[in-house]
């Protein structure tokens, strides 16, 4: 268990200089204006981090801590060693005040915690220059003053921060110089026991524990104790209580009201609900009949790019067998016989004309063209003509012979 055995004050009202050892239950006596209240009140600075808003300076010497406003005595009041509203010890003051704790079981290191404060007469508020937590070290008046020509002086903050780390470790030394309750936070992690983790919650109520018990007055009967350490100060104004009654009321009308309408919302997003759904469907469904048109003529599109792919092949390959043959085929007469769907290769066949002229052949007039021809194959494979195919064959044949005789009768008469 930790316990408080060293008071250290530098700059403290009517201390100066003053470290008092603590050892076991301690008791402050003395006569009117010896001192009780300024050790008492430097605790209470201390253990709530100078917070202004809970401290109660003074309070036991002056109204046996009945009041629970604000204190007759301020900590700028105390760091200038103030007497009277004239009367002062100093005109400005670096002041230094800590608490050391020790284990007496001597199994977790000492702790000293305390505040780094300067106050000039001319200023109203104290400048808070560090709220330091140190693990390992019970400070003193030593570690906060400095010597010349003999007379010791107040240290230089960033000097006595320095020697400080230099003795602990910076790993043992923290400040919350801004905020009081991370202060208060951090000094009860290391004070209070199995307490590792400790909430702001937590810290408000130690801070007032520590105010209320130092200002408690024995001389009170039990509602006085309720009202001014436990219940929160809060005087009723009537006018105040029922302007929040009307407040409630109009509150509550205001309440139903959009109650109501709140229900109305609720089923008109039903109905809009319903349109939505029924938007969505439709456009769906219009998608859905967009994509099939479309992979429609996707596949429309497919077919006739490989047909024509197809056609384009077979007459690059016809034409590549005709430019073979150039020579041997030049002057010949030729005859085509086209045979398919319907159109019975007409289009291959007027393709190929401008062809066969170029290659300086003579096409026939009429070329014989085999429609349906699924329909012309028997089952066993073979052809069936009839009497117009036949005739067609005919008339081309004799064309090709005809034209055949009239060019080797030219070709002769030339040689000749």
């Amino acid at each position: 268990m930790m316990e408080l055995c060293h008071i250290a004050m530098v700059n403290w009202h009517l201390f100066d200089v003053e470290d008092i050892e603590v050892t076991g239950h301690a008791g402050v006596f003395g006569e009117n204006r010896s001192g009780k209240s300024t050790i008492l009140d430097m605790a209470q600075v201390v253990l709530t981090g100078g917070n202004r808003n809970l401290q109660r300076l003074n309070a036991v010497a002056g109204d046996k801590g009945r009041s629970r406003s604000a204190s007759k005595r301020s900590v700028v009041d105390y760091c200038l060693g103030t007497l009277g509203e004239d009367q002062r010890k100093r005109e400005q003051a670096r002041t230094y005040i800590c608490l050391g704790f020790r284990d007496k079981q001597g199994k977790r290191p000492s702790v000293s915690i305390g505040m780094a404060i300067e106050a000039r007469r001319s200023e109203s508020n104290e400048t808070v220059l560090a709220r330091f937590v140190v693990t390992g070290k019970i400070l003193t008046t030593a570690d906060f003053i400095e010597v010349r020509d003999g007379k010791r002086f107040s240290a230089e903050w960033d000097g006595a921060r320095n020697r400080i780390v230099a003795s602990v470790g910076q790993e043992h030394f923290v400040n919350h110089r801004d905020k009081a309750i991370d202060y208060v936070r951090e000094y009860m992690r290391r004070l209070v026991p199995h307490a590792s983790v400790v909430g702001e919650q937590n810290a408000n109520s130690l801070q007032k524990a520590v105010v209320n018990a130092m200002t408690l007055d024995h001389d009170q009967t039990a509602t006085e104790f309720v009202r001014n350490y436990i219940l929160e100060k809060n005087n009723m104004r009537v006018g105040e209580l029922r302007e929040s009654i009307r407040t409630y009321r109009n509150i509550n009308d205001t309440i139903r009201t959009m109650r109501e309408k709140l229900e109305a919302l609720v089923a008109l997003r039903s109905v809009l609900d319903d349109l939505a759904a029924a938007h969505e469907r439709r456009a769906c469904e219009q998608w859905i009949a967009k994509r099939a048109n479309w992979l429609t003529a996707r596949a429309a599109y497919d077919a006739f790019a490989k047909k024509h792919i197809e056609e384009t092949a077979k007459r690059g390959a016809a034409k590549a067998e005709l430019d073979f043959l150039d020579e041997e085929w030049r002057h010949k007469p030729v005859g085509f016989v086209g045979y398919g769907g319907v159109a019975a290769g007409a289009r291959a066949i007027q393709a190929l004309i401008p062809v066969v002229v170029a290659l300086g052949m003579a096409p026939a007039p009429r070329a014989v063209h085999i429609p349906l021809i699924n329909r012309a194959v028997t089952a066993d494979g073979s052809f069936a003509s009839d009497d117009r195919l036949d005739r067609t064959a005919m008339t081309l044949l004799d064309n090709l012979f005809d034209d055949t005789v009239e060019r080797l009768a030219t070709n002769r008469a030339a040689a000749v």
